[in-house]
């Protein structure tokens, strides 16, 4: 803390009933930790299921930790070995496209500034998936029609930052339970696009204080 001037020049500082807290621990031992998502870098975990075993026999699971909603199921695809968080459909190989599909994570935040950091991967084709990256109050994530609702606290377009690390800054004012994560939908882009899927990969999910 710096004075810069006292009430009458000349004459000493004088300080009383001065409060200091850090409620999230940024430094010193003091606060409470923040919290953080589970499983958020690659390599993922995977639940062992098998759902999509006519385009590769266990190839495609949900990650764990994580919950998956409007039929966002295939998000960790296992053919090079590794669980690699990848939303994916091949419409025209019996995998149907996703509309509006979530995956998210529950988490209690205190009042803080923070940054939603996602460390995004590729896309064969940006025409073949819209993705929004959401933090929202509440236990689920609206659709992609909603994101101007008051739950929504920020968002922003995954698609338009892919190959890069992007953060979206958002403010959280009084405690309160917060979904977090991905609002998507893919497309059947074979007609159109020559692709037989759509795709997007991301590498990691993290929650940082700003």
């Amino acid at each position: 803390i710096t004075f810069t001037e006292t009430h009458e020049a000349g004459k000493p500082v004088a300080v009383a009933e001065l409060d200091l807290y850090n409620e999230l621990r940024t430094s010193g031992d003091q606060g409470e930790t923040m919290p953080q998502l589970v499983n958020n870098k690659f390599p993922f975990e995977t639940d062992g299921s098998d759902l999509a075993p006519n385009v590769g026999a266990g190839r495609f699971q949900r990650v764990t930790g994580w919950t998956h909603e409007n039929g966002a199921y295939i998000t960790a695809d296992l053919a090079s070995g590794s669980a690699q968080f990848c939303t994916w459909c091949a419409p025209v190989w019996g995998c149907s496209a996703v509309d509006n599909g979530k995956v998210f994570q529950i988490i209690e935040l205190k009042p803080g500034v923070y940054g939603f950091k996602l460390d995004i991967a590729h896309t064969t084709d940006p025409s073949g998936v819209d993705m929004y990256a959401v933090i929202a109050k509440g236990t689920t994530l609206p659709v992609m029609d909603d994101l101007s609702s008051e739950e929504v606290l920020a968002y922003g377009d995954v698609v338009e930052h892919r190959s890069s690390v992007y953060t979206i800054p958002f403010t959280v004012t009084e405690p309160c339970t917060v979904a977090i994560g991905l609002v998507y939908s893919l497309y059947d882009v074979y007609a159109t696009a020559g692709y037989i899927w759509s795709d997007m990969y991301l590498n990691s999910f993290e929650i940082e204080a700003q």
